[in-house]
């Protein structure tokens, strides 16, 4: 038996047993086409620092697609739904950047390009790297502004974030 596929999907099979040859031709259609890539609607690029061990990821993909997390601690993949969506768990790096890219591959063995997002793990508190007025300053007005330098980068637009100034056994949040 011997079986070749040309290049415009026809499938040619040849059967002999030595005296007598069979042949039959089939065509298939070919997919050679990569899905388009995913769009992930959670989590926005570089908008996400977290303290989880792992962060959901959800989006849109080809229906039936096999969809591929990977750059977190470990990859993680789920089937597109027949609507398209999908959404998984991706275990994070800890302290660390993770770089995610989102792929998703048809049943043809066709991959699509990557969709890349950046999430945080961070279970670091920041440190408080000054005060000003300083600690133990004299003279100060009632209402004088307040300035506290972080250790890193805080990000003031982040929900999880939270400042607090405490103050004479009054805590008053800071936006």
């Amino acid at each position: 038996c011997n079986a070749t596929l040309d290049a415009n999907g026809d499938i040619t099979v040849v059967v002999s047993d030595g005296t007598l040859t069979t042949t039959r031709t089939v065509h298939v259609v070919l997919d050679e086409t990569a899905p388009a890539a995913p769009t992930v609607q959670h989590p926005a690029d570089n908008a996400l620092r977290v303290n989880a061990d792992a962060v959901t990821v959800t989006g849109t993909a080809a229906a039936g697609s096999a969809v591929a997390v990977t750059g977190g601690r470990v990859a993680a993949g789920t089937v597109a739904a027949a609507d398209g969506t999908f959404s998984l768990s991706v275990p994070l790096a800890h302290n660390a950047a993770n770089a995610l890219s989102v792929t998703a591959t048809d049943p043809a063995g066709n991959a699509s390009a990557a969709t890349a997002r950046t999430v945080t793990h961070d279970n670091v508190p920041p440190a408080v790297a000054s005060v000003v007025p300083a600690d133990a300053a004299v003279g100060i007005a009632a209402d004088a502004a307040v300035t506290v330098t972080f250790g890193e980068v805080m990000r003031t637009t982040d929900p999880a974030a939270a400042f607090d100034l405490a103050a004479n056994g009054n805590t008053v949040p800071v936006i």
